[in-house]
Order: structure tokens, then C-alpha cells, then sequence
């Protein structure tokens, strides 16, 4: 379900690159849309999202494939040891990426080498990546 545009990375800026992205996602969420109720039961099952988080998290930005694994490394945190530990909560932290609409600022502080004093309030995963941090301090105290 991933956009090429999306694998790299990419953010659409243009009017034509946005239009298209919006595109691409409005086909994913259709096909979303019109998955029977006994296929999408089995979905629901397996990941625990409704048929509208299945549907919201397919995001128009590269949010939770590439700027969430980022802002977890700028913290200091493994993102694909935390997706292998802790499955749920990661893509709990996915799902929350992809609804954000502060990506474009995201992006920019990351490629920037951060948010100048570690200042992340905007993210909506903040409390989840600080929660993290401490757990990580506390772990490996020695």
C-alpha cells in the first residue's frame, strides 16, 4: 500500500506531486472501504483497529515509514528494536504519526539535525518517546 513516493522519503510539495499523493491515498482508503466485513474482521483481529483507524492510517506523508523512525534515532531509540519488543505500541505510535499534520515541521527539524533544545512539543508521540527514554535510563542504569 505504499506509495513510491513514500518509500523514498519524498514529501510532495507541488500542487501536481500533492494532488497525486491525495490520489493514491483516497484509492487505498477505497479499497479499504469496500473490503467485506469478514475479511476486515480478520484484519481487526490481528492489528485491533476499527475499519476508520484502518482507514486514517494510511497516511499521505512519509510520517510513519520515515520521519517517526528518525525521531525515534534523535532520541536515542532503536525504532526496529522497539517495533520487534513492543509491536502494539509501535504501531499504536505509527497510527498517531500518520493522523499528525506536523509533518512538514517534523521533516524540516529532523533534516535540520533537531528541535533546537530537544523541544519536540508539537509531536503527538512526544509523551510516548519521552515515556521510552526514562524506561531506557532506568533499564541500563548499571
Amino acid at each position: 500500500m505504499k506509495s513510491s513516493d513514500a518509500d523514498e522519503g519524498h514529501v510532495p510539495h507541488g500542487p501536481i506531486e500533492r494532488l497525486k499523493a491525495w490520489w493514491r491515498t483516497e484509492r487505498m482508503r477505497q479499497e479499504l472501504r469496500t473490503l467485506p466485513e469478514s475479511v476486515f474482521d480478520g484484519i481487526r483481529q490481528d492489528t485491533g483497529f476499527s475499519r476508520y483507524d484502518a482507514e486514517h492510517i494510511v497516511a499521505d506523508h512519509p510520517g510513519p515509514d520515515h520521519l517517526m523512525p528518525e525521531r525515534l534515532a534523535a532520541a536515542g531509540i532503536d525504532a526496529a528494536r522497539i517495533e520487534g519488543e513492543q509491536p502494539l505500541l509501535y504501531r499504536d505510535m505509527a497510527a498517531t504519526c500518520a493522523k499528525c499534520g506536523s509533518y512538514r515541521k517534523c521533516e524540516r527539524e529532523i533534516n535540520a539535525g533537531g528541535s533546537p533544545e530537544g523541544k519536540w512539543e508539537y509531536c503527538l508521540n512526544n509523551g510516548n518517546i519521552e515515556a521510552l527514554k526514562a524506561a531506557e535510563k532506568s533499564c541500563c542504569k548499571g
